[in-house]
């Protein structure tokens, strides 16, 4: 093989792993400029933390304080960001805020809110940054998810909209993990993912790693409010949006669930009192997304 060729065909992986970590540098120095908490996943996180991924991915992630994020959206605005769209249509929009800059061919998405995650966003985001670790990035220490985050968030079925899980690495990650995570981290594994409310979500990795799953529950009132953008979600919503944010093989869950199905004629008559008011607040939802172009400013 001529070496010079072989060079060449990598170049563009190696310019997208060096615009990679530039952005991550960039955007963790601005969060601490504005004394936001945010943490990087994926890319070279993932290699600190001596998990391999199968190929290189086309974005850069920071999973962001909910409270933080709208403010640290309209700061990347100024500095020459702009909102990039998937161009797909949803019933609920997405979860993911994707930037783009013209100096970088990888794009930035920021998290506030993570999809099946159905506990209180913010008592999840605390969560994860607690658990946090220092990684070296260019020599430069930034704050990023934990190895044992950093997992949780590499299998997670999509975090841009639904996909089926054989469209994913699973199964590469799950050996892994099954050799990198230690026993203390497995331990742990099945206590975290039941305070975040992911139970449902996880379920495949905690089943593949031996450990006990966790019941299922239904998205909180909190969860509701951010992945709506509504002050008053109703029943009806809680099981909408558990519904959209679920993976496809685990919504047989949510209708063994006594709260799901309608259990009488009563039931059967609220249920289709409160549709219309459930419509318009997942219509509402939309335009305030797109009004305020921010995940979760509720």
């Amino acid at each position: 093989m001529d070496p010079t060729s072989a060079s060449i065909r990598r170049a563009p992986d190696a310019v997208r792993r060096d615009q990679k970590d530039q952005i991550i540098l960039r955007v963790a120095a601005l969060t601490d400029e504005l004394r936001m908490r945010s943490l990087a996943a994926g890319g070279s996180v993932l290699t600190s933390h001596g998990i391999i991924t199968p190929r290189i991915s086309p974005t850069v992630s920071f999973v962001v304080d909910p409270g933080s994020v709208g403010h640290l959206a309209a700061v990347l605005r100024e500095r020459g960001w702009h909102t990039v769209s998937s161009g797909r249509r949803r019933l609920l929009p997405s979860m993911r805020l994707a930037l783009g800059h013209p100096d970088f061919a990888p794009t930035l998405s920021l998290f506030s809110v993570l999809p099946g995650f159905f506990a209180d966003p913010e008592d999840v985001f605390d969560l994860m940054w607690d658990d946090r670790s220092a990684v070296r990035v260019r020599g430069t220490t930034v704050r990023a998810l934990s190895r044992l985050f950093s997992a949780i968030l590499a299998v997670h079925d999509s975090l841009d909209g639904r996909l089926q899980r054989g469209a994913t690495h699973f199964d590469f990650f799950a050996e892994q993990f099954s050799r990198v995570l230690s026993a203390e981290e497995r331990a742990r594994l099945g206590a975290v993912v039941k305070r975040a409310g992911a139970c449902m979500e996880m379920r495949p990795l905690l089943i593949s790693l031996g450990v006990e799953p966790c019941p299922f529950v239904l998205p909180s009132d909190e969860y509701v409010r951010w992945r709506l953008q509504t002050a008053t979600p109703t029943d009806q919503a809680r099981r909408l949006v558990a519904l959209v944010d679920l993976p496809r093989g685990t919504r047989r869950q949510l209708y063994r669930l006594s709260s799901s199905p309608p259990l009488t004629p009563a039931d059967v008559v609220r249920n289709a009192r409160e549709l219309p008011r459930t419509i318009r607040t997942v219509r509402a939802a939309h335009r305030r997304w797109h009004d305020d172009e921010v995940l979760g400013t509720i």
